[in-house]
């Protein structure tokens, strides 16, 4: 019975001597020359290819969760592991980076070009329907959103939901809303939070300008134009297709002359050039609307412009630092990057 207790505590001790040592190379073979190739490896077959925690590895090879972590870490930086992510959209993820970097924005948001024969309506509903998404993610109880002019403005207003919001307010910084919300169901959910400037975004005279911003309701919404959270504007070209044109705002023979004195697009109803830089007109002095200028300094401003047809309307947009935050279509945010390589 002694010899075979002897033997029994023989064997316990020399198994237990074993784990230790083992227990000892496996601390020794991860701690070993720093992050070796072998051991980020390892890690990362545990953690991506198994499905096994960073506790779980950590146990397994008798280290700590904070070790894994920087092998893991480690893999990542040297290449060891790439992380795909196999879905059509996520290359709009790295488009809208770019195009932060290229222009110092602060944001983009940009939709997928799912047909070239996409027309410009359809093409504006969508823009509309990714800026109301964005503008319901960033909007907080109290914030003001002063609304621009045109069309793929409207379109966003259209599909902006706004119930989760308390206290908000929606002022217009022009003219010529009106027309456009008369087809808006919103415009009747939120009429309690609307202030809209009752005048077309170009008046007659001077004069007839002159005497609506002297109103006492007008100048309560312009003192509200320097609390907003955020603007939203479109962003027009000088072509037939433009909305001031196919409003009357804009004759052909102004288009023709804008050309000349090499305006390439407009916000609010103001022209700029490819530098983006203000191009003085005639019908500047008749506008009802915010300035171009205090548009520049103002923070959070969103454009919302889509198609090949505006893209040096946008480019000089952002080169002139009226907008901050693009809402764009991916053909025009793929090119916009390319231009600044």
């Amino acid at each position: 019975m002694i010899l075979m207790t002897g033997t029994t505590n023989v064997k316990r001790d020399f198994k237990r001597k074993m784990m230790w040592t083992m227990n000892r190379r496996s601390t020794a073979n991860i701690r070993r020359n720093g992050d070796s190739t072998e051991e980020m490896l390892r890690v990362s077959w545990y953690y991506y290819k198994m499905g096994m925690t960073q506790t779980e590895i950590a146990k397994r090879l008798n280290t700590n969760r904070v070790r894994v972590m920087k092998l893991l870490e480690g893999a990542l930086e040297q290449g060891i592991v790439e992380i795909r992510i196999k879905d059509p959209r996520a290359n709009l993820l790295q488009i809208e980076t770019d195009l932060v970097q290229a222009f110092g924005l602060q944001d983009a948001i940009v939709i997928p070009t799912d047909s070239a024969d996409v027309s410009l309506a359809d093409l504006n509903e969508q823009l509309g329907m990714a800026a109301a998404q964005f503008l319901s993610t960033v909007f907080q109880d109290g914030d003001i959103l002063a609304i621009g002019w045109g069309d793929s403005v409207s379109k966003t207003i259209k599909h902006l939901h706004l119930d989760h919001i308390k206290d908000f307010h929606l002022i217009s910084l022009s003219g010529g809303m009106l027309p456009l919300l008369s087809d808006w169901s919103f415009f009747g959910k939120y009429l309690q939070h609307l202030k809209i400037l009752p005048a077309p975004l170009v008046v007659s005279d001077t004069a007839t300008s002159e005497a609506l911003i002297s109103e006492p309701e007008v100048k309560e919404i312009f003192r509200m134009w320097e609390l907003s959270t955020y603007a939203l504007v479109g962003i027009g070209t000088i072509s037939a297709d433009a909305t001031m044109r196919k409003k009357g705002y804009i004759s052909e023979v102004q288009q023709a002359a804008l050309r000349r004195m090499g305006a390439v697009g407009d916000i609010l109803g103001q022209f700029y050039d490819a530098a983006g830089n203000h191009i003085p007109f005639e019908t500047d002095a008749r506008l009802v609307a915010q300035s171009i200028h205090k548009i520049k300094g103002m923070s959070n401003v969103i454009g919302v412009a889509g198609g090949m047809d505006k893209l040096e309307a946008i480019k000089a947009a952002l080169k002139g630092g009226y907008v901050k935050i693009l809402v764009t279509d991916e053909e025009v945010a793929c090119s916009l990057v390319e231009s600044q390589r």
